[in-house]
């Protein structure tokens, strides 16, 4: 309250002071803004980079535990071939 106005949307009361306009009884405080968007050039924040790698790294152990097994499956029927074929 003031003997004059402060700014604009301040308004005079019956009681010739001024108000902000937050004290108009008519008064709406404005919308909370609204957050923008994601657009498609924003990157993750730098933890979910981190995690993506893990999951990552995780799956490339995986499938190399996997050729790995594979490459000892094959060699031994390799070596059994070879063993069967060399003593015939």
């Amino acid at each position: 309250m003031s003997d004059t106005a402060q700014g604009p949307g301040w308004w005079q009361a019956s009681d010739a002071r001024w108000y902000p306009p937050e004290q108009h009884p008519d008064y709406r405080p404005p919308p909370p803004p609204t957050p923008a968007a994601p657009s498609s050039d924003d990157k993750p924040p730098i933890g979910e980079q981190f995690r993506q790698v893990g999951v990552l790294t995780s799956q490339l152990g995986c499938l190399l535990t996997r050729l790995a097994f594979w490459l000892l499956i094959l060699a031994v029927i390799i070596w059994f071939l070879v063993a069967v074929i060399t003593s015939g």
